[in-house]
């Protein structure tokens, strides 16, 4: 007897094993077209410079936000709640993960915003000599952000660096 769908439908099971086929949340939401990436590109950043990407979140709206940062050089990172923003970034495009989805994405990204206060740190990065990146990956370092709320992604350099940021969330 199968484990069926409210339907009458048979779920899949793998036809080697006959196990019954899980995924984990965020690839089911990459399936369902509720994925979507937003990212800086490579910024050469000036001699101690800083690179930042806001995330808007509209009211009515949530998402469960990962992130990583990458420099060529040492620099510190943070993830911010509630910045202080005097001036809009340039628009980034928020693409969706599932390729042919036409679904927009709720939540809105930018790059380079002006910040007079960075707001309420979530979650500090610092990372040493050599080209490294902070991979924020899994469930326990998922975040899941509040409606009508922004974050302050922030990469602070230390030479004339080449960096990006780059997040990813589901709706």
């Amino acid at each position: 007897m199968g484990l069926q769908k409210s339907g009458g439908a048979n779920y899949e099971r793998d036809p080697l094993e006959g196990i019954l086929g899980v995924i984990s949340m965020d690839h089911f939401k990459i399936h369902k077209g509720k994925h979507w990436t937003a990212n800086t590109g490579l910024t050469t950043l000036s001699l101690a410079g800083t690179l930042n990407m806001v995330l808007r979140v509209p009211a009515g709206a949530s998402g469960h936000l990962i992130f990583e940062m990458a420099n060529d050089a040492p620099f510190t990172g943070s993830l911010y709640e509630n910045p202080t923003i005097t001036g809009a970034g340039s628009a980034l495009t928020e693409f969706n993960n599932y390729r042919a989805s036409p679904n927009p994405a709720s939540i809105t990204a930018e790059k380079d915003a002006t910040i007079t206060a960075p707001g309420d740190g979530l979650r500090p990065i610092i990372i040493g000599a050599g080209p490294k990146g902070s991979g924020v990956g899994g469930s326990r370092a998922e975040f899941i952000l509040s409606p009508s709320t922004n974050y302050l992604l922030l990469l602070t350099g230390t030479q004339n660096d080449v960096a990006y940021i780059l997040a990813e969330w589901y709706e």
